[in-house]
């Protein structure tokens, strides 16, 4: 509970969070896998802060259609929450894509694995990895 943190934007009003009797601290940046994530300008807020976290380790995931239809659909909620608007407003995902010009995180996900898989062909000890079993089975 101690490293339990609340951030909040201009779309969430702050609210104390209380788990187990005990009040969540409010801060506006914490430090994850030893980088320091602020709420920066809404612009900005998906691209420097959520999608570095989404797309943290996915050189050993298994890219189903499952996993991708996901991961779409957990962006564009976070971009309407983002631009603050709703299903209701009908809004195409093409024109909030533009507004918030942030980068479709299956095509991320999918250059990732791309690269991981680069490194470790160019590797010239002979080995696969570190975890070989597990990142090469889930090829």
């Amino acid at each position: 509970m101690s490293k339990a943190k609340i951030m909040s934007n201009a779309h969430v009003p702050l609210q104390t969070v209380i788990v187990e009797s005990t009040a969540l601290e409010m801060v506006d940046g914490y430090v994850y896998l030893g980088h320091t994530i602020q709420l920066v300008p809404e612009d900005e807020s998906l691209r420097t802060c959520v999608l570095p976290v989404m797309t943290y380790g996915p050189d050993t995931w298994s890219l189903t259609m499952g996993l991708i239809r996901r991961l779409g659909v957990t962006q564009r909620a976070m971009e309407n929450a983002m631009l603050g608007v709703s299903l209701r407003d009908q809004i195409r995902n093409v024109e909030i894509r533009k507004r918030t010009r942030v980068t479709n995180i299956a095509q991320r996900v999918a250059k990732l694995k791309w690269q991981w898989a680069g490194h470790i062909v160019r590797r010239k000890d002979g080995r696969w990895s570190q975890g070989a079993g597990m990142a090469a089975s889930n090829w």
